[in-house]
């Protein structure tokens, strides 16, 4: 059933994401448990476990978010139901239309620069770490 208000389907296209990261986060907790008796590695199954969870919950998100925002009058601007792509807005943030805080307009060419080095960002800080080891 699709809510007829946007703000509760809104919320609703949020039920994937916070359930499976409360499960991703509940067995990294679990494996902390066990490390006495499988030794420290089983951290590794607990942090992939947090990852896989987190990639099925931005897959069912995106899924749930087009179909229950489908019917809003800015969907067409939606790739996937998550990217804004609208080149008639001159802005660069937008307000995000699930959940909180703001969202690129990936149609300005800075977007896909703040995009690029966000990953960047990312990347680096993971080098860092797995060189310090």
């Amino acid at each position: 059933m699709i809510p007829s208000d946007p703000a509760k389907a809104k919320i609703a296209a949020m039920h994937p994401l916070r359930g499976l990261l409360v499960l991703g986060i509940s067995v990294l907790m679990g494996t902390c448990l066990v490390i006495p008796l499988f030794g420290l590695g089983v951290m590794y199954a607990g942090i992939a476990a947090v990852f896989v969870c987190l990639s099925l919950a931005v897959i069912f998100t995106t899924l749930e978010t087009k179909k229950l925002l489908a019917h809003l009058p800015d969907s067409s601007h939606y790739r996937w139901g998550v990217f804004y792509v609208n080149p008639d807005d001159s802005r660069l943030w937008i307000e995000k239309r699930c959940g909180v805080g703001m969202t690129l307009n990936y149609a300005r060419p800075a977007a896909m620069w703040i995009s690029l080095l966000f990953i960047l960002m990312v990347l680096i800080v993971l080098t860092i770490v797995f060189l310090l080891q």
